[in-house]
């Protein structure tokens, strides 16, 4: 309904709409200028704030925009990952896996610059295993030791055994020379240079990791070149924003049957769920209407 503005002979026309977003809900208005018949002048506006901006702190290294993108395509990973059932080789019993956070290490000191590190070793790993051990959907970051060396985060949804992902990253570090270099001092070619957790235990998986993969570089030497990477598969992964009746009603039911924390600014209303995927909540509520598969993600 045009709504009348302070200033004469000026209106609005107002839209709601719906950002559906792996942990939460947003719901925003757009204004547009309309003429004294209704009809739309080409020149508009959206009035949405990002609320999600108020609770982030910024690192050192990394901008706003860089660790928001960072949180999004995070959380979109978590909830596009699906618990699986994987088999201990220690205990022969299965334990529970949903995302891997691996710590990618030089054994010996470094002698190359970061960005010769990232491009070899790196990308090599990165190839053997998008090819052979299906490492489709990641986040990796880099950031500097103690010691001065370059080492890498990496998160993702693939489960790999630690002995196994430590065999290839030696090969993909031995092109530069890095396990020659340690057998040197220590007597054997098997370094040490990896470190394999499972982050499904943490309670807000998104935030821990968010946090993690932003983090301040505590006085350490800055990285030259690239800091973080997300794989061309995940950023293709896009929110999707719906303005219709049929949503409100859905929007209304996931609101009234679950847990959340609203959070309210002049223009926009953010709802947030921590113990719900709302990627199924929607898709269940809405596919008798709409035919699709994850309403909030599209490639």
């Amino acid at each position: 309904m045009p709504q009348k503005s302070a200033k004469k002979n000026i209106r609005f026309s107002v839209s709601k709409f719906y950002n559906f977003e792996p942990d939460r809900i947003v719901e925003w208005f757009k204004y547009e200028k309309i003429n004294a018949a209704g009809q739309a002048i080409p020149k508009s506006y959206s009035n949405y704030h990002d609320i999600s901006k108020e609770s982030n702190h910024r690192g050192e290294d990394l901008s706003f925009a860089t660790i928001k993108r960072i949180r999004r395509a995070t959380e979109i990973l978590i909830h596009t990952s699906k618990y699986q059932m994987v088999k201990s080789i220690k205990n022969k019993g299965e334990f529970k896996f949903t995302l891997g956070f691996w710590t990618l290490t030089l054994p010996s000191k470094q002698r190359h610059s970061d960005k010769e590190i990232k491009s070899v070793a790196l990308q090599s790993f990165l190839n053997i295993m998008r090819k052979k051990h299906g490492l489709e959907y990641y986040i990796w970051k880099a950031e500097a030791q103690a010691n001065g060396n370059v080492h890498f985060h990496l998160t993702t949804n693939v489960f790999v055994h630690y002995k196994l992902l430590r065999n290839i990253w030696n090969y993909c570090i031995e092109k530069l020379g890095y396990v020659t270099e340690f057998k040197k001092i220590h007597g054997h070619n098997d370094p040490n240079s990896t470190d394999v957790h499972s982050v499904y235990k943490v309670k807000n998986i998104a935030a821990y990791l968010c946090k993690y993969m932003s983090k301040k570089n505590d006085g350490r030497r800055k990285i030259d070149g690239k800091v973080y990477g997300i794989s061309e598969s995940l950023t293709k992964l896009k929110v999707s924003k719906f303005a219709t009746a049929d949503v409100q009603k859905v929007v209304d039911k996931i609101i009234s049957e679950n847990d959340h924390t609203m959070i309210e600014c002049d223009f926009a209303t953010l709802w947030i769920f921590p113990n719900i995927d709302m990627s199924e909540s929607i898709k269940t509520e809405m596919q008798q209407s709409w035919n699709f598969g994850s309403p909030f993600l599209s490639a």
